[in-house]
């Protein structure tokens, strides 16, 4: 519907290594602000970041590019369409690699 002023989309941001985000960050397409991230966490088992997102219609699509400004830096994000999953378990959580290793 976009009659609606804000929609909650889910994306990807690409990680950094460092920071992460932590919600209020600014949502990006084309150099203009499009709305804010609300939640952010990091999956292992995906390599990304994942978040919700208030951001306008038009740019909620899945598969949509934006960027979200993480301290100041901006980076590459995308609207997903559906889970964000590992289906071959080629990415373990950390604390099952680390209990299968002791």
């Amino acid at each position: 519907n976009t009659d609606l002023p804000w929609i909650c989309a889910y994306m990807e941001i690409e990680p950094d290594g460092v920071a992460d985000g932590h919600g209020g960050e600014a949502v990006m397409r084309d150099g203009k602000v499009v709305g804010s991230t609300a939640s952010v966490a990091y999956g292992p088992t995906v390599g990304k970041i994942l978040a919700f997102a208030y951001i306008k219609p038009e740019a909620a699509a899945p598969g949509t590019a934006l960027e979200v400004v993480i301290h100041g830096a901006p980076r590459a994000a995308k609207v997903l369409g559906e889970p964000a999953y590992d289906p071959q378990s080629l990415l373990p959580r950390t604390d099952t690699t680390k209990e299968a290793a002791e």
